[in-house]
């Protein structure tokens, strides 16, 4: 209790003197200045300096400082006296609890320059110099010799747990405890006064009368008083909620950009794996179209090809199991197998059981991957390829179109990355000159309309058999934009990649199937 009387009676000094008049403009430029442009800027603290002549300035020399705070004469001098040369306030604050700082530092003056104290006054100046600091006001108070530190500081009012308890004793835990209970101490106010007019007219008494209204005016002021602290005590805790919600949601969207500019990066790694377009292998002998589409800025589909020698076109199609980031780094692993197949000149087996085999040692559980390995020799006019579990199966697109497209469909070789021995059996298909092999991913065939219909592989070999004397590149931006088409603007949930490439040169006769 003396501490508080103390507190008010510097208080009343304060007010009455300019000290006062320094400490409210001090209060009223940080908050509606300094602390409004440090929260938009992001930071949670600022420092201030107090400097000898009266004045008070930021740290940032190159800010522009306030009038209000060039003429703090008798602040500064009190401050001085204290041994407090800067300041670090967190951007909470507002400006009565500046005010409220200052007027505690100048009723303890006296302790604080000499520190030491008597009694409850040296356990408060014992609190503000210790590691903890003293709390006061929402304010944690800190002096390290000559840098006082304000930290905002909250704290459960008394009213917010008779708040709770109100919320407890209805049985709700939010607002419908007031709607429930308005009613009820509604007629507990009417009640009063009629309580108050019946016993009057009972006794027919000015006494009586006078001292209900008393009782009945002390009643009504606490209700009012209760119900207004109370409401702000409930406003207090929705500001807290709500700077803490906004915090946490600052730094989820400071988190999340971070994510999208490594993504970002991400992207443009993944496609500095795929092939350059303009510099296919055997462009002589061969038209190449492609699309890549991720689901999300990186994706788990992957297709390469490369000139093995002067003749020969290794070509790679794949889908690593799942999407995003995990089935990226995965394609790299093929990627760095397809890049040593090239330069080794292994068979399309032998690349099918190295990749297998990385994948097995370097991917976690459940991971696995479908690919479509192939060696294109323009010499003997040859693919011979390896089908490793992926669907829909490649397309063959002979050249005359009265014949049919055809699936090349191969059974024996199972999926990869999931056990190290696996079988591979390799499949020769002669190609003549105009026909084309199509890739497509599953992320067309599975991709749905709003009304859960899948696009399918029927769908998609009518669309190819329609289509197959499109030029390739055009083919192929056609197919997914049919995709597109279909989905209706649903969102995407899979890739989507194509790969295509016909045999160049002039169109012979003769049936080609796969052998």
């Amino acid at each position: 209790m003396n501490h508080r009387i103390r507190y008010a009676l510097a208080r009343l000094r304060c007010r009455l003197g300019p000290l006062g008049r320094q400490m409210k403009r001090l209060g009223c430029w940080l908050e509606d200045e300094v602390f409004s442009a440090a929260g938009k800027a992001g930071q949670e603290t600022i420092f201030l300096n107090v400097h000898p002549g009266g004045r008070i300035s930021l740290e940032q020399q190159a800010r522009k400082e306030s009038p209000s705070t060039s003429d703090c004469r008798e602040l500064c001098d009190l401050l001085g006296r204290l041994g407090v040369h800067h300041f670090r306030v967190d951007t909470r604050l507002e400006s009565n609890q500046i005010q409220d700082l200052l007027t505690f530092l100048y009723a303890y003056g006296p302790e604080l320059t000499s520190r030491h104290g008597t009694g409850w006054s040296r356990s408060i100046v014992g609190q503000l110099q210790s590691q903890d600091g003293l709390h006061f006001n929402c304010m944690q108070i800190r002096l390290c010799a000559d840098l006082l530190i304000v930290q905002y500081s909250y704290c459960v009012t008394r009213l917010s747990l008779a708040v709770r308890w109100f919320e407890r004793r209805h049985r709700f835990s939010d607002h419908r405890a007031l709607f429930h209970g308005a009613p009820r101490y509604g007629i507990l106010a009417v009640v009063l006064p009629l309580a108050v007019l019946m016993g009057f007219l009972l006794t027919r008494s000015v006494a009586f009368l006078a001292a209900a209204t008393v009782v009945e005016a002390a009643i009504l002021f606490a209700a009012v008083y209760v119900f207004m602290r109370g409401m702000g005590s409930i406003e207090y805790d929705n500001e807290e909620s709500a700077y803490r919600l906004a915090q946490a949601h600052s730094k989820l969207t400071r988190y999340a950009d971070h994510i999208r500019y490594d993504l970002g990066l991400a992207r443009t790694v993944q496609q500095k794996l795929l092939p350059d377009r303009e510099q296919m292998p055997l462009a002589d002998c061969i038209e190449w179209a492609t699309n890549f589409n991720p689901e999300t800025e990186v994706g788990g589909d992957y297709f390469d090809a490369a000139a093995m020698d002067e003749h020969r076109a290794a070509i790679v199609f794949a889908d690593v199991s799942g999407h995003g980031m995990s089935a990226a780094l995965i394609t790299v692993i093929v990627k760095m197998a397809f890049q040593s197949w090239v330069d080794s000149g292994w068979s399309v087996s032998d690349f099918v059981r190295c990749v297998n085999r990385d994948l097995c040692h370097l991917t976690p559980d459940g991971s696995f991957v479908v690919l479509v390995a192939a060696v294109y020799d323009d010499e003997q006019k040859r693919l011979i390829f390896v089908n490793c579990g992926h669907a829909p199966e490649p397309f063959y697109l002979p050249a005359r179109p009265d014949q049919p497209v055809a699936r090349l469909t191969q059974l024996g070789s199972m999926l990869l990355g999931v056990q190290e021995d696996v079988e591979v059996r390799e499949t020769t298909l002669p190609l003549a000159p105009g026909d084309a092999i199509l890739l497509a991913t599953d992320g067309l065939t599975e991709a749905r309309n709003n009304q859960d219909e899948l696009y399918g592989k029927d769908r998609l070999r009518e669309y190819i058999l329609a289509h197959q004397t499109k030029p390739l590149e055009d083919l192929v931006e056609s197919l997914v934009q049919d995709v597109s088409h279909f989905t209706q603007g649903t969102a995407q949930t899979d890739d989507r990649t194509v790969l295509a490439f016909r045999v160049r040169c002039e169109m012979s006769s003769g049936d080609r199937r796969p052998s």
